[in-house]
């Protein structure tokens, strides 16, 4: 076992900074978390693991699938990765002059998929469950003032009312201690060093500056103590409305758990309800939009497509031309190697384009190329 002896589990942590490929399919997983990516495998004693991309819980499958963008293993029968299409039409985007042209692509790609994302959305046969549910949870929520201000306000209104005996007794202490009718206050003490600055100041101008200070001091004082007077005066312990407000914040706590985000979060999560709900019960005229949109976006992505198409073409011509003088020189002499682009212009947009990039290639003369991964020994993949 890999786990240490007298130990529960064994973790295996590791941080990727990611490939294009990469990055595009944590994107289409909703797996990404900015320009790296952490993996993590969690291996119990009793044989069972778990696995983790950037903090969220995914299968084996989902793990060994990002694998295949991250790591690939060099020697004869290991480099596996160039056997799949995938992996060659990568080896031709990065021989591209012009890296722009793909990442085009991406972008109309996202865009589209967030436009056909919010049309599948809005229909379907659930659509009036949907507004239905919708509808139980925003009123669930529309009698508490989902603002962020107002709950920063309740907050704050539990941490004073919780504290509301310590801020009495302390404000108490520092009024008595600023003016009290015995001597010895702050006010006191003041007005007495000034009145004896004030006395002899005649005799030496440099006094003047002191008393002035000394004055400025009381006056502001004075205004402290009237504004403690009046703090002390509205302050009130009042353990109805604490009660009141800890209901409140308890009920707001248990409704975020249910919807599975932070309490903080409410406010804006109650504002994506109703913008889904109106979005749900607009759906003839957001659909229409939609629509609009959506082949609007498929229009951009075809021609944009095209241009990757044509660049891929010239790619894969130069770069097979490389790769055939490569192989004569590692003895593979009646050696060739073609790659072939073919668009599918009916398919679905997919964030790489729509074309099939696929190596073809032959190690004896006389003899058609073949894929790659049907003809190719060990040594010759090595190679």
């Amino acid at each position: 076992s890999i786990v240490r002896q007298g130990c529960e589990t064994a973790q295996v942590n590791a941080v990727f900074t990611l490939p294009s490929t990469a990055l595009t399919w944590l994107q289409q997983e909703n797996l990404n978390h900015g320009d790296e990516c952490i993996v993590r495998r969690v291996i119990n004693h009793n044989g069972r693991s778990r696995g983790y991309i950037n903090d969220q819980p995914v299968s084996m499958q989902t793990l060994r699938k990002l694998g295949e963008y991250l790591i690939d293993i060099h020697g004869q029968h290991a480099h596996q990765s160039l056997l799949k299409n995938e992996q060659q039409r990568q080896l031709v985007d990065e021989m591209a002059d012009d890296k722009s042209v793909l990442e085009q692509v991406m972008q109309i790609y996202q865009r589209w998929n967030s436009f056909k994302t919010a049309l599948d959305a809005l229909g379907g046969e659930d659509r009036e469950a949907k507004i239905a549910f919708l509808r139980y949870q925003v009123e669930e929520l529309e009698p508490f003032e989902l603002t962020t201000e107002a709950i920063e306000r309740l907050d704050k209104e539990l941490h004073r009312l919780a504290n509301a005996q310590k801020l009495l007794d302390n404000s108490q202490r520092a009024l008595s201690l600023l003016d009290n009718d015995e001597s010895g206050s702050t006010l006191s003490s003041l007005s007495q060093a000034n009145h004896f600055l004030e006395e002899v100041q005649q005799h030496d101008s440099q006094l003047s500056n002191i008393t002035t200070l000394l004055e400025n001091a009381i006056i502001q004082t004075q205004e402290a103590v009237g504004e403690l007077r009046h703090y002390l005066h509205h302050l009130d312990i009042d353990s109805a409305r604490l009660e009141e407000v800890q209901q409140q914040i308890a009920t707001l706590q248990d409704i975020a758990r249910k919807h599975r985000i932070r309490f903080a979060d409410l406010p804006a999560h109650f504002e994506q309800m109703i913008q889904q709900l109106n979005e749900l019960e607009n759906y003839e005229e957001n659909a229409t939009r939609l629509e609009a949109q959506l082949a609007q976006a498929l229009q951009d992505y075809r021609i944009a497509a095209e241009a990757l198409h044509q660049q891929r073409l010239q790619t894969a011509q130069r770069l097979s031309q490389q790769i055939c003088a490569e192989m004569h020189q590692l003895g593979m002499a009646g050696g060739r190697l073609e790659i072939t682009v073919n668009a599918d212009e009916d398919t679905l947009p997919t964030p790489t384009g729509t074309d099939r990039i696929e190596f073809l290639v032959t190690t004896n003369p006389g003899h058609p190329p073949k894929p790659l991964n049907k003809v190719a020994s060990g040594g010759e993949l090595s190679r």
